[in-house]
């Protein structure tokens, strides 16, 4: 029996791993009917058709950092009301294993950022990972999404975790709803500090060449902490648009009718945002020195650069004048049954008992 325990997922502000969540979920639900999934209430409401499959755990209100923090420490100290005895337990966001867990479990790790660039957190969520992260890779099984994360768990934890590599995310007929009147250059992320939303603001805020277009983020969580940064490049007369959350139809109409995406991220464990955009043939300009981004596509792939001004400018102001390519010839061809499969076998081989 498959226990998925991700009473802590919000699809609001988790992302890719949001998005990994619910694709293998529904393929899980399909292969092993019995799967339960333990959820809080807010996010089972949103997906009515896993309820036979719920399990809900009351954790309080997540609409904040810190109150989300509190929620996770309440369940490390007192555990999860009904915690299943047997069978496997998929920990789909890593450092959330309670301390009272003594079962079969898997956890995917998706990076190590706390450790690869501290400043980038949060220090209470620094501080958790620290206490949690050391016992959750000694008490289960680990999987990680790219060879990078892999390396790096390697080196922080000393374990081998087994890579799986994330799906093309398909993606529905695109909408026009929130597609902008002005040329634009999108990005697609939360606001957190690594996705490196204020090297594009700089760059919109200092150079001309760059004024005709407009600079289209989605944010979302994180939002509030570049105000300040969106609110200088629009007095230097830059066109800012700000979306929040979008529904799958109007990102794909964001992504078809882009002058490009752009994606300075500074530390990614994968990057899902990559592998959209081509799919909608729209090329991304990508950070050349985020190395797991390089796993998402296929070797040949042209447009990553340095995180330069003048190159990003150049490729930018270029891209508007050009012809589209054909971009998906660059996207590795992976599906999410692809990606469950590779988690039933890994499943499989944890429940087996050990050889005497």
């Amino acid at each position: 029996m498959l226990h998925i325990i991700a009473p802590t997922f919000d699809p609001v502000t988790v992302a890719g791993a949001g998005v990994s969540l619910i694709e293998l979920t529904s393929r899980f639900l399909q292969q092993l009917p019995d799967t339960r999934i333990y959820l809080n209430p807010q996010t089972a409401a949103a997906f009515p058709a896993w309820k036979a499959a719920m399990v809900i755990v009351r954790v309080g209100s997540m609409t904040s950092p810190l109150r989300k923090s509190s929620a996770v420490l309440r369940l490390q100290l007192a555990g999860f009301p009904g915690f299943p005895r047997d069978g496997i337990c998929w920990f789909p966001f890593g450092p959330i294993m309670p301390l009272s867990f003594r079962g079969r479990g898997v956890a995917t790790i998706h990076d190590t950022l706390d450790l690869d660039l501290p400043q980038m957190l949060p220090r209470v969520e620094r501080v958790y990972r620290k206490v949690i992260m050391p016992r959750t890779v000694r008490r289960a099984a680990v999987v990680t999404d790219s060879e990078f994360s892999r390396e790096r768990l390697r080196q922080h934890y000393q374990v081998d975790a087994t890579v799986i590599p994330l799906a093309v995310q398909a993606l529905p007929a695109a909408s026009g709803a929130r597609v902008p009147l002005s040329p634009y250059v999108f990005f697609p992320a939360n606001g957190y500090a690594h996705k490196n939303h204020r090297f594009l603001l700089d760059l919109w805020r200092t150079r001309a060449e760059l004024k005709p277009f407009a600079l289209v983020f989605t944010l979302g969580s994180g939002a509030t902490t570049l105000e300040a940064e969106i609110r200088s490049a629009r007095d230097a007369g830059a066109e800012i648009i700000v979306t929040g959350r979008v529904s799958r139809e109007e990102l794909a109409g964001l992504y078809e009718n882009a002058i490009c995406t752009a994606f300075p991220t500074l530390y990614e464990g994968f990057g899902l945002p990559l592998q959209e955009a081509l799919s909608c043939d729209c090329p991304v300009l990508a950070n050349e020195a985020c190395r797991a981004l390089r796993e998402t596509v296929t070797p040949d792939y042209p447009h990553f650069l340095p995180l330069e001004p003048e190159r990003w400018v150049t490729a930018i102001t270029t891209m508007a004048k050009s012809p589209r390519e054909n971009l998906r010839q660059y996207v590795k061809n992976r599906t999410w049954d692809d990606c469950a499969r590779d988690y039933l076998r890994l499943f499989e081989a944890v429940a087996e008992p050990p050889p005497l």
